[in-house]
This record gives C-alpha cells, structure tokens and sequence, in this order.
C-alpha cells in the first residue's frame, strides 16, 4: 500500500502539469487523507495546504461557477460542487492546523455566516460551525489575546448547534454491520467523528481556563471541559475497540490524549485543593469528582490499553509515545489519590514539538505535557500551589480580556512566602503574612463577636479568640506593637496593653 501510494505521489500530486486542475487537486486532498489516516500528520497538513494555493489559484475562493475551473474530464464538471470542496479544503486544514499547533490557510470561511448558515442542514451547518470556532480559536493564540466574552460566544454558538441535532444522535453508535444497509457502518464512523469534533472543539475552547481561580465563569469551563473529555473518552473506546484498523482516523488518538490529561489535571486538583474541613468554603470547580473518579480511572485505563496494543501488535511509533506519557500521567493520578501532593500549572511551551507529546523533568520529579495551541501542562510532585502575585500586569482570569502569557500562569491559592501590600516591613524579618490584612486595616472582632474595621484609633476589646497558628499569631502581635509604638492614642490603652 505504501509503495503504491508513494508511486502515485511522485507521478499525480507533485506533477505541476497534472494537479492545476480539479482533478490534481482532488488527488492531492486524498493524499492529505491517507497520510492522516496513516499517522504522518505533518505530511497531511502539508498536502491540504498544496491543494488550497491550487484551489485559490484557480480562484475556488472567490466563489466562481464550474466553467471557469480546469477539468481533465468533462464527467467530473457535471459532478463537481465547488461550495463543497471549498468547504471541505478548509475543514481539513482547521483540524489538522488546530491539532499541530500550525498556521492555518488564508481561505476565508465565508459559510460561517448566521445567513448562510440557515441553508445548510442541522448536521451541515454544525461542522461548519466547527470550522468558524477552530479558526477562531487559532487567530486568539496567534493574537496573543483570549476573550472570555468571545468564548462564551462560540460556547453559545456550539450549544445551539448541538441542540439543532436530533437528541438521538447523540448516543454512541454501535458499528454493527446491517445487511440491508451496507453503508451503516460508514455513516456511523462520520457520525461518531462529528461528535468527537464537537467535543474537542469545546475542550480547546474552555482548556485555559482549567487553571483558573474559582468563579462561576471559570467553574462553568472547568466543568465543560470535564464532561466533554469524558465523552470523548466513552467515544474513543467504542470506536477503536470495534473497528480493528487502527490506521483509521488517528487523529482520535491525539483527542483521547488531551481528553485524559483534562480528566487527570481535575482529579488531582480535587485532591489537592479541596483537601480538609478547613478547606470546606474553597470551591474549585473540581469538588464533584470525587464520586466519579472510580469510572474516570476506568475509561482512561481503558483507552491506554487500545493504544498499548497498537503499539505492540502494530508497532505503532505514535501509539508508543501516547502510551509512554500517558503511563506517567495515570500514576501520578493514582498517586495523588492516595494522599500525595501535586501541583499542576501551565506555562508556555518554548521546546515543545509540533505534536501531543510529554517528557520527565527536573530529575523525574515534573512530567510536561506539550499541548499544540494550548502550551506545556506541567505535573509537580510535593507541592502543595505555587503563589503568582497579581500585579496589574497580570489581571484577574475572571475579567473579559487577558493575555495569552497571562492565562497560562495558574492562580492558585497565596502561599505563606508572598506578602501583601502593605507588609513590606515586616516582609524582611521572615514572617509568614499570607492570611493577615495591612497595617491599619486588620479586623478584630468585637465583644459581641461582630467585626469592626480600622480600629487604630479605638479602645481595643479586653480579650479575643486570637489565630490558632502560631506563626500568625506571632505577625499579629508584632502588628500591634508597631500600632501602639507608633499612636500614643492606642498606646495609653490598658485593653491594648492587656491583648497583646
């Protein structure tokens, strides 16, 4: 087979004199396919490309009739729809762009439009939609910029899609074979690759805000994100365990991949962030998971046995770098289940390949999982967070609009090395300021129990229910020293005297 195809490349696809044609450049988007089915990616989204500049060299993109474009054959001008195969160039060049972290076309996705979208299908109009989300995905990253505005509007986009397709549709179809209907298993595997498009697209668009701060916009990410790994997961094992050509489709592979990493960063913040009744009021996004993480493990162990078996019995070169990464991965969940401390975070990715792809650092305490258009997801042993102090260089995630390099840096709960404004002269003697307010701004509760702010030049209660760690106590009656050195008010203060 390979043999037959390199041949056809050499004498068809890279034949200047053949392939200016409609029927060069079908040719050359077969190619794309057959690499892509084969593994080469790189390979496929270098053939999709070739046959878009064919298509815009005779001028597809500009919408002109059949009559104008070059046929070797006249059968294949009465069958040729150039709407479609517009659409099917550009829908090509969005997954594989997407899924390399490469450029995509300049093909502009003029079928992406609220009116033209109206013409097509349900089934029609949702992959184009697939199209128009991917690519804008791609200009954010290229852009530097990431509106949480505008992914809420592809998220609306991609829910009323989802709801314009039969409810039914949605299951996992079965792949059996119906002698009545030769082409079911064919229209299933379609089926089942418009779905995992679906999902992957609201992954990658929800995917930076998995490391975000608790909020009811970032929660709603996290979730999304949570579900629809899970669904790619149930759909990737349906399919691969039912169709024997593992060649088939392995971009599914890379999905299943990403899918676990999700499943596997969520399971092991619930962990680590939701750990103890002093946390009890700390909601994360990932509180809900503990109940299901008996499954989760389950579907993932399930999916590393598909791709173990295509690297042995296939000797599969992407399977066995999968499984490779996802080994680690798996343990260092389990590790963390069983009351390990890991830190999880991201950062941007300066080495990383143009694939999926992971590696052991920092003497095999950190596993980096490279992510194309996302970056690196980093898997730390022993640390409970990483403190990043906000500066007005690094906004809140909550707010509209932020930068690429921002949304990457995790916001994680404050460690007891960063001190807040305000503590700068007590920062240089050691102490631990993390839960403390600044001076002249600290709480103390009243007789009753109420809070009462900014005290400095009040009589302080006679007795208090005073912090129970001792570093923090140990702040809190330096702060009052400093107070009552420095205001001869509160310093002729007999209760003042007696708190400290």
């Amino acid at each position: 087979m390979s043999r037959v195809t390199d041949r056809a490349i050499s004498l068809v696809t890279t034949n200047e004199d053949l392939i200016r044609s409609v029927e060069g450049m079908e040719c050359i988007v077969l190619e794309a396919v057959y690499q892509n089915y084969a593994g080469n990616l790189h390979r496929a989204w270098m053939a999709i490309h070739r046959a878009t500049t064919i298509a815009q060299m005779m001028a597809l993109h500009r919408g002109l009739a059949s009559p104008s474009l070059k046929f070797l054959e006249p059968q294949t001008r009465a069958a040729f729809n150039p709407a479609q195969t517009y659409f099917l160039l550009i829908q090509r060049d969005r997954s594989l762009s997407i899924m390399l972290g490469l450029p995509h076309t300049s093909l502009e996705d003029r079928f992406s439009t609220p009116e033209a979208l109206e013409e097509y299908s349900p089934n029609d109009r949702m992959q184009r939609i697939h199209c128009a989300v991917a690519s804008r995905i791609i200009e954010r990253n290229n852009g530097g910029m990431y509106s949480l505005i505008k992914v809420q509007e592809d998220d609306m986009l991609l829910r009323k899609a989802a709801d314009d397709m039969a409810p039914q549709w949605w299951l996992i179809p079965n792949f059996i074979p119906c002698k009545s209907d030769s082409t079911k298993v064919l229209r299933d595997t379609v089926r089942i690759m418009d779905q995992l498009t679906h999902y992957h697209m609201l992954i990658r668009l929800h995917l930076p805000y998995i490391f975000s701060s608790s909020g009811q916009k970032n929660n709603h990410s996290k979730i999304t994100a949570i579900n629809a790994s899970r669904e790619i997961l149930s759909r990737y094992n349906a399919f691969r365990t039912s169709n024997p050509a593992y060649f088939y489709c392995r971009g599914s592979d890379f999905l299943a991949f990403i899918a676990m990493n999700i499943l596997c960063i969520s399971h092991i913040n619930s962990r680590s962030q939701f750990r103890g009744p002093e946390n009890s009021d700390a909601h994360t996004g990932f509180e809900s998971l503990v109940h299901s993480r008996p499954s989760d493990r389950g579907s993932m162990e399930c999916a590393l046995g598909i791709l173990e078996s295509k690297a042995r019995d296939e000797h599969d070169l992407i399977s066995g770098k999968l499984t490779r990464i996802i080994h680690h991965l798996l343990t260092i969940e389990a590790n963390a289940a069983r009351g390990d401390m890991y830190n999880t975070s991201s950062s941007k990715s300066d080495d990383g390949g143009l694939e999926c792809d992971g590696r052991l650092t920092n003497d095999g305490k950190t596993l980096q999982v490279h992510i194309p258009y996302f970056g690196a997801i980093n898997f730390e042993r022993g640390i409970v967070s990483k403190s990043v102090p906000k500066t007005e260089a690094q906004p809140d995630p909550d707010i509209s609009t932020m930068s690429v390099s921002n949304m990457l840096s995790p916001v994680q709960p404050v460690e007891h090395d960063q001190h807040p404004s305000g503590f700068d002269v007590m920062s240089t003697m050691g102490h631990p300021v993390s839960r403390m307010m600044p001076v002249n701004h600290y709480q103390l509760p009243s007789s009753d129990g109420s809070i009462q702010m900014n005290r400095t030049d009040a009589e302080l209660p006679d007795s208090m229910e005073l912090l129970p760690d001792e570093d923090d106590l140990q702040v809190f009656i330096l702060v009052l020293n400093t107070s009552l050195h420095d205001d001869p008010n509160i310093g002729t203060s007999q209760s003042a005297r007696h708190c400290v």
